[in-house]
C-alpha cells in the first residue's frame, strides 16, 4: 500500500504545482495537465513510471492512431486508465 501512496502523493504533487501554475483545464469533468514533452514521450515516460510503482496499465487507447487507421485526422490523443487493484478495490 506504500507504493500506491507514493504515486497518490507524485500525481498529487504534479496536479497541484500545475493548479498553482494556472496550467490546469478544467473542462465537463476532465482536468488536463500539459506536459513540456511530446505525447508520445510524455506516454512513455508515464507508462514507465507506473510500471517502477508496480501500478497496474489496465488499458492504452490510441484516440489519434485509430482515427488516422479510417482516414480521420486528429491531434495526438492516448489514454492511459490505470490503477492498483489491490489498494484501488477496498
Amino acid at each position: 500500500m506504500k507504493f500506491s501512496l507514493a504515486v497518490t502523493l507524485l500525481i498529487g504533487s504534479v496536479f497541484l504545482l500545475s493548479v498553482a501554475n494556472g496550467q490546469v483545464e478544467r473542462k465537463n469533468g476532465v482536468i488536463d495537465v500539459p506536459s513540456n514533452h511530446s505525447v508520445d514521450e510524455t506516454v512513455d515516460r508515464v507508462t514507465s513510471l507506473l510500471k517502477d510503482k508496480g501500478v497496474k496499465l489496465f488499458a492504452f487507447v490510441d484516440h489519434s492512431g485509430e482515427a488516422a487507421k479510417v482516414g480521420i485526422k486528429m491531434p495526438p490523443t492516448k489514454l492511459l486508465i490505470f490503477g492498483s487493484p489491490k489498494s484501488g478495490t477496498p
